[in-house]
């Protein structure tokens, strides 16, 4: 029966909503059980993609907790954190915008480098994306529409040496824009299981949405013990959780030497391995390991670009690493750099430890 239920939930799209409240949903007074869900489709969540339920008490009129469907849309724009999307590097452009920000002369450290020109490319990128990538989707669809149009036009004129080559032109749109919407969407949904030639179906693009209801928080329990379910209140708790427990220094102790020189030590073979130079074949392979649709680093950059624009980003991202190992320590302005798209969203003016 439970599989009979799956199956059906998945062919018909629905999917449990965000809840919060009572988690045990039916209770004879003896036994309790969670019995009862809020199921949406597709449809529900692209029209309100805030929506969440909450169980309340049982009551008296009923031994299941009412559900309560809190139909809001998906909130007030907040500005969003750049995110590098696969998709660019498939554009003709690509790698000479990466080399002419690369070849630029940056003072200080490989690290203090590698934050400027990481930080440097995000406009350009952002400018290609809206010149050739934004509303993939309806280019998509406007590439494929005018191939079949210029392709009726040359059944109906067969030898016309000027539509043959404007077919083969529009054909080659039509191809790219819809790779490059296949990979905007499979890095936006992580469907792992589809097919390379799936295209974005009606069903496709619910998943999307889905995930990114399944992330969304509902509500939280404050300090003292309240609940609140204002979007603004969540990210206010969270932040203050993170920034007291980020923000607070506590002593350390002493290592104990007595306590290790007891212990187990590794042969001298051992010791000179793991102390020995960190070799630029182990830095690349250690990053081409990283499959291409794995999440975004806080810089908002995935592996696939560092392994698409390897050979000019490749050296210097090997030297910042070796940097690193030989100095022992990341430079405070890197991890600011990460932090200070979470400050421009959040409207931050301290970050705990970080602003010392």
């Amino acid at each position: 029966m439970v599989n009979d239920i799956q199956e059906c939930c998945r062919l018909t799209g629905l999917d449990e909503l965000t809840s919060t409240g009572f988690y045990y949903t039916w209770s004879n007074h003896t036994m309790w059980s969670k019995l009862d869900r809020a199921m949406v489709n597709p449809t529900w969540l692209q029209t309100y993609g805030g929506s969440s339920a909450t169980f309340l008490l049982f009551g008296k009129h009923s031994d299941h907790s009412p559900i309560l469907v809190k139909m809001g849309v998906d909130g007030e724009p907040v500005s969003r954190l750049f995110r590098f999307f696969n998709m660019w590097t498939m554009h003709g452009e690509f790698k000479t915008i990466v080399q002419d920000v690369w070849t630029a002369d940056r003072l200080g450290s490989r690290k203090w480098a590698m934050i400027k020109n990481l930080k440097a490319l995000k406009s350009p990128l952002k400018s290609l994306n809206r010149k050739e990538f934004g509303h993939i989707s309806e280019r998509a669809k406007r590439a494929s529409l005018d191939l079949e149009e210029t392709q009726q036009q040359m059944h109906d004129d067969q030898h016309n040496a000027a539509l043959q080559q404007k077919v083969l032109n529009r054909s080659e749109k039509a191809k790219f824009l819809t790779k490059a919407e296949r990979s905007f969407y499979y890095q936006k949904a992580k469907l792992h299981y589809l097919k390379n030639s799936d295209r974005p179906t009606k069903f496709f693009l619910g998943m999307v949405k889905r995930n990114t209801q399944r992330n969304h928080v509902a509500s939280i329990r404050r300090a003292d013990g309240t609940m609140t379910t204002s979007r603004e209140e969540v990210h206010a708790e969270f932040l203050m959780f993170y920034m007291e427990f980020l923000g607070t220094r506590q002593p350390c102790l002493a290592i104990d030497l007595e306590v290790l020189h007891s212990r187990p030590r590794t042969y001298e073979d051992d010791s000179a391995t793991l102390m020995g130079p960190i070799l630029n074949s182990e830095i690349k392979d250690a990053l081409f390991d990283i499959s291409d649709d794995k999440a975004q680093g806080p810089d908002g950059f995935t592996a696939h670009f560092f392994k698409h624009s390897w050979d000019t980003v490749g050296p210097f991202l090997t030297e910042t690493v070796k940097e690193f190992f030989r100095s022992g320590s990341l430079l405070k302005q890197w991890v600011t750099h990460c932090l200070s798209s979470f400050r421009r969203k959040y409207k931050l003016k301290k970050w705990g430890i970080f602003d010392q």
